[in-house]
């Protein structure tokens, strides 16, 4: 019976999706999407009362139809710019609810369920009406067990007409198969600045497709991939993608695996790389010739802001390096050693 759902959802999304294509060529042309255009105060505002008690109003019907009882959380937060319905134990049923409540919810914005212990079927359909919505511009799904075909439809949005900023998927369970289908997705993306994939199951072979996305996507600032399986190959692909990147500003790749051989081409990509302002390499067991290359890279680099490189066994010699490099360089302000051995430090650096 779950299996005979997904076709239909999917097929309301896609028509969904040719019918609002204008709002996509709108966007992508610079020009802000509103659903209340021309209309004055006024109207508006009884437009957006009819438009919130519609919503919930589908929301108390299909509870009504699963025999749940609606909660008064949801019809609170459905009405606001910013919902947050985090730990709500919305499970199965409300989650099914929340997803038809918010197909047609043209107020939220900034959408928070994270937690919810949805089941596949309810992620799947809350996905569904995430692509088809046109006005969320932020959405934070972690710690939800997301499964594949949620994040097909999810990707699948991402390519064409979603308008999302900011996407959170921590703890939602992604692997290599996933992160792939993300990276894919965000080839010809124009919308997404921010995107968070930490404590993932994430590994090499998702890191090298985020890595080729990373040389075409001029969009993408903000990545978050700390806490996920990521080796020195992927090091290696992320480094090569990140080499003439000059959009993402800020990457957080700690608690990985990229060992010295990783750490070394992240330190070669900051020879040529003018955009990350920030980036966050500590706990990946990186060791003194990562330290002696990405200082001799820094002498360089006139972006890099923050450089976190704390709990590695770096040595004393590639502290040292890295300490001569930040006295050249000016635009470094916070280099983070904490957690490495700091032997054979001379008192004057």
């Amino acid at each position: 019976h779950r299996r005979s759902l997904v076709p239909e959802y999917e097929s309301r999304a896609a028509k969904e999706w040719d019918r609002d294509n204008k709002h996509f060529d709108d966007a992508k042309a610079g020009r802000a999407f509103d659903v209340h255009e021309g209309l004055d105060k006024p109207m508006r505002r009884e437009v957006t009362r009819r438009d919130a008690a519609a919503a919930t109003n589908k929301y108390e019907a299909k509870c009504k139809e699963m025999h749940i009882v609606p909660l008064a959380r949801v019809f609170e937060q459905m009405q606001r710019t910013d919902a947050f319905l985090g730990h709500c134990n919305l499970a199965s049923k409300g989650g099914l609810a929340l997803a038809e409540c918010l197909t047609s919810n043209k107020i939220v914005k900034n959408l928070d369920v994270e937690s919810n212990d949805l089941p596949l079927p309810a992620c799947h359909k809350l996905a569904v009406a995430i692509a088809a919505n046109r006005n969320l511009t932020r959405v934070n799904l972690a710690g939800n067990r997301l499964g594949k075909s949620a994040i097909r439809v999810l990707a699948e949005g991402f390519k064409r007409t979603s308008l999302l900023k900011e996407v959170v998927l921590n703890h939602c369970g992604l692997g290599n198969e996933s992160a792939v289908k993300i990276a894919r997705s965000l080839l010809g993306n124009v919308f997404l600045k921010s995107m968070s994939l930490q404590h993932n199951k994430i590994g090499d072979a998702g890191a090298v497709a985020i890595g080729d996305m990373l040389v075409v996507n001029e969009h993408l600032q903000h990545l978050d991939l700390s806490w996920n399986v990521i080796k020195p190959v992927g090091g290696h692909a992320l480094g090569a993608g990140l080499s003439d990147n000059t959009h993402l500003h800020t990457l957080n790749m700690s608690w990985n695996g990229l060992s010295n051989e990783g750490g070394v081409m992240l330190g070669m990509m900051l020879h040529t790389n003018r955009g990350l302002t920030t980036l966050d390499l500590s706990s990946n067991r990186m060791g003194p010739e990562a330290a002696f290359v990405m200082a001799e890279a820094l002498k360089r680099n006139p972006t890099l802001e923050t450089l976190n490189v704390a709990d590695n066994p770096l040595g004393g010699h590639g502290i040292r390096h890295l300490m001569a490099a930040i006295q050249v360089n000016s635009h470094l302000a916070d280099l983070n050693v904490q957690g490495c051995s700091i032997s054979n430090v001379s008192a004057g650096g």
